[in-house]
């Protein structure tokens, strides 16, 4: 039991009614402790898990799903403080959250860079309850900007490709050192598999005696080939600019090869067909990263004016400098006043055509990634 509830078998309940925000927050006060330690964790510039990078494939991240869990507690936590009228706790809250994505920015596997985006895009809700509610200060506004501003998840998804095309190099190395007939028998080194069939150690057997080691080689450079031409040059850093065409045609590529599946691909088959999607998801994150900068630029400018601006160059450089693109298309992100006090602000997505700020959803009511525009707004006042 504590002074201002009463205990249940897990969460504290208040003991009198009170609001919503308040709740939750009582609830969470449960992990209050480790609440205070990601926070002085965050103040950390640097930070780094322990990974067995030797197991290769068979590497353990038991990490990620803790990380993405005390994103979910601290984004939950920001938005309950908001609701009840506590701003800088949401505001540490919210540094605390992005701060400790950079822990996993420098890991050479592709899963801990889309957990990465997962959570930043978990710490980007609060910072939207925030302006939908015109809660931030501009001062709150300013620091925002500050942590918003260091993401740069063009640059990063170089870093976790190259690092997952090395990987792929690392698996067909390792399948031409032990052999195929030792990966059937024995698995990857600290992987968790359980004993082969028979039939799957003489088909092990039976490959290791009658492969020819240049097709291993063959495979490594089909490999490089595709992250060459096409997974590596559908995102540029550089211009900001993230090309679905370019993966459109690395999809036509995996369907061919996939269809007609020869010695020379195998290892390309079973290890690339699902690299397709990251581009995307990774321009979707930066996109709202840039999104989200603008919307608190839009939020200054009305404070400081009492309304927001007709066009979006009005912002540049008092508010932000310099002001995102598209990346889509390299052209400036849609904008436009709704009505006076209300605005829409879009990418043309990753269809590449301007809907008006209009959202597809697929058949379970989500917002469908590939369709319509991807959008910030805010419901109607």
């Amino acid at each position: 039991a504590a002074a201002n509830g009463t205990s249940t078998n897990y969460f504290l309940v208040a003991a009198s009614p009170q609001s919503p925000a308040k709740d939750v927050l009582l609830a969470l006060s449960r992990f209050e402790q480790n609440r205070q330690l990601l926070i002085e964790t965050a103040r950390r510039p640097h930070g780094r898990f322990w990974v067995n990078y030797d197991a290769g494939i068979a590497a353990l991240l038991p990490h990620l799903a803790r990380m993405r869990g005390c994103a979910t507690y601290l984004s939950l936590h920001a938005t309950a403080a908001l609701k009840a009228g506590d701003r800088p706790t949401a505001l540490e809250d919210i540094r605390a959250l992005v701060r400790i994505t950079e822990y996993l920015r420098h890991e050479p596997f592709l899963i801990s860079h889309l957990v990465r985006a997962a959570m930043v895009q978990i710490a980007l809700q609060p910072v939207w309850e925030g302006l939908n509610d015109r809660c931030w200060t501009e001062a709150d506004l300013a620091s925002l900007e500050g942590e918003l501003v260091r993401l740069d998840f063009l640059a990063d998804y170089h870093f976790a490709m190259r690092g997952e095309r090395a990987l792929s190099l690392w698996t067909i190395d390792y399948a031409r050192k032990v052999g195929w007939q030792k990966i059937f028998s024995e698995g990857v080194p600290g992987a968790e598999s359980g004993e082969p069939a028979p039939w799957e150690k003489s088909l092990g057997a039976a490959v290791f005696q009658l492969v020819p080691s240049g097709w291993f080689d063959q495979n490594k450079y089909a490999i490089g080939q595709l992250y060459r031409s096409c997974l590596l040059v559908a995102v540029d850093p550089k211009s900001r600019l993230v090309r679905p065409e370019i993966v459109s045609q690395f999809r036509s590529l995996m369907e061919r090869r996939l269809s007609r599946r020869n010695p020379y691909n195998i290892f390309a088959s079973l290890l690339l067909p699902g690299m397709a999607g990251v581009a995307q998801k990774n321009a979707q994150i930066q996109s709202y990263i840039d999104q989200a900068r603008v919307a608190c630029a839009l939020e200054r400018y009305r404070l400081a004016n009492g309304r927001y601006p007709e066009t979006l160059a009005a912002l540049a450089p008092r508010f932000i400098d310099p002001l995102p693109h598209d990346l889509i298309d390299g052209q400036p992100l849609r904008y436009h006043l709704a009505t006076e006090h209300q605005f829409v602000l879009y990418s043309v997505g990753w269809n590449r055509t301007d809907e008006g700020g209009k959202i597809e959803f697929n058949k379970s009511g989500r917002a469908d990634p590939t369709k319509g525009d991807w959008v910030w707004r805010y419901p109607s006042r």
